[in-house]
């Protein structure tokens, strides 16, 4: 359709076809009389207009009454809605830590490095738990502010004497004879060892003696060293033992490059005047979960 020229008011011609018609009057023509009038479909069409009807069924309710916007429907803001963007800070700062503490949230910037966990310390309470060094593990406990820590993962292996053992009463032990006697014990540090936490030799004496002298010897190394790479002994120290009270001889001491592989060999020679029912050696340790 071509530009109405200024002044003109439209007319139907040709049909629903538009164009000029004549100069603008103040006055309307008898309905139905007036031949020049442009017909309804044809201002419609014109300006682009949809039936009433169409309109109305584009409502979310079919009626031509004012909607309320919807995610699916245009229209008027809602009271409710108004009342909630009434309520924004003007000029709200979402980087404002007030203002993210007041909306519940948490600011990205309580974490200071790769690791960090954030931790509940009670009901809508929270903090950050630094990561932890490699290969820890996080425990829960109550007793620490996160309710939890990090720590070694510690473990536990047992040996048992390598030589002819005997039973009484259901009790199997190894006999170390007394003023001499000697038991051996054979063992291994597992492929994950990381660090020795503690190293004892079990056993229950056949006497009581407040200074009882019991001598050890250790040697260990891996698969392509000597029998004897690392020695230790202790031939010095004595021990308070009780006739057939179990003991804990610590050894750690002796093990101070003690490696993952490692085989173990342990001597424990009784100087006592009594015998020593040797059961075996308990190591713990702490180990290397990045393997």
């Amino acid at each position: 359709m071509a530009q109405l020229t200024a002044g003109k008011i439209i007319k139907a011609a040709d049909g629903d076809h538009i164009e000029d018609g004549y100069d603008a009057v103040t006055s309307v023509g008898s309905p139905g009389t007036d031949t020049n009038l442009p017909t309804e479909k044809a201002v419609r069409d014109a300006l682009n207009l949809k039936a009433a009807s169409t309109h109305a069924a584009n409502h979310t309710d079919g009626t031509d009454n004012i909607q309320l916007a919807t995610a699916a429907q245009k229209g008027l803001m809602s009271l409710a809605y108004a009342g909630k963007l009434d309520g924004i800070e003007a000029a709200a700062d979402v980087t404002d830590a007030a203002n993210v503490a007041t909306a519940g949230a948490v600011m990205a910037t309580l974490a200071d490095a790769k690791g960090d966990i954030i931790a509940a310390t009670g009901d809508n309470a929270v903090t950050r738990l630094p990561v932890g060094s490699d290969g820890k593990i996080i425990v829960a406990d109550a007793a620490q502010t996160e309710g939890m820590q990090w720590k070694d993962d510690e473990v536990e292996l047992w040996f048992e004497p390598g030589l002819t053992r005997t039973a009484i009463a259901n009790i199997i032990y190894t006999n170390v004879a007394a003023a001499g006697g000697s038991g051996y014990i054979f063992a291994h540090a597992p492929f994950n060892f990381k660090a020795l936490t503690s190293m004892d030799i079990i056993f229950a004496p056949a006497g009581t003696n407040a200074a009882a002298n019991i001598d050890v010897a250790i040697s260990y190394g891996t698969v392509g060293e000597t029998m004897l790479q690392h020695t230790a002994s202790d031939t010095t120290s004595t021990y308070n033992i009780t006739v057939n009270i179990n003991f804990a001889l610590s050894i750690s001491a002796l093990f101070t490059v003690l490696a993952a592989n490692d085989f173990i060999s342990i001597q424990i020679t009784n100087n006592a005047a009594f015998a020593l029912y040797l059961f075996g050696v308990r190591m713990r340790y702490t180990r290397n979960n990045l393997l």
